[in-house]
């Protein structure tokens, strides 16, 4: 098996990110947008990151190529930077470190 794991790929996904979450919370009812509201927010301040690091498609395009086409593959393409910090955090963080860190980063908000 060949694990080809791409983070944010540059597609409407990421370029219409805040648009998307607007029309998903629009259809939420007013008791659940209040609910999960701190949840909302924190997805919505880490868009902008996410577009920071985004990956070209052609880049995970050539990733998937050349895990088709290597003699010998991998058992691993990490495409971008974002995503092999992480699995680099992921080898060296114990796991409900690197939990917490994912979860600050996404803005989920820590429990009460």
């Amino acid at each position: 098996m060949i694990l080809v794991e791409p983070a944010q790929t540059d597609t409407d996904l990421w370029r219409q990110a805040e648009a998307e979450l607007d029309e998903s919370v629009a259809l939420i009812s007013q008791p659940n947008q209040q609910l999960y509201e701190a949840h909302i927010a924190g997805f919505r301040r880490s868009i902008p990151r996410s577009q920071r690091v985004v990956v070209p498609a052609d880049t995970v395009a050539t990733a998937i190529e050349k895990a088709l086409t290597d003699r010998r593959p991998r058992a691993r393409y990490v495409v971008g930077r974002g995503a092999r910090v992480q699995a680099v955090l992921a080898q060296l963080t114990p796991t409900p470190v690197l939990d917490r860190l994912l979860s600050a980063g996404l803005g989920v908000p820590r429990r009460r």
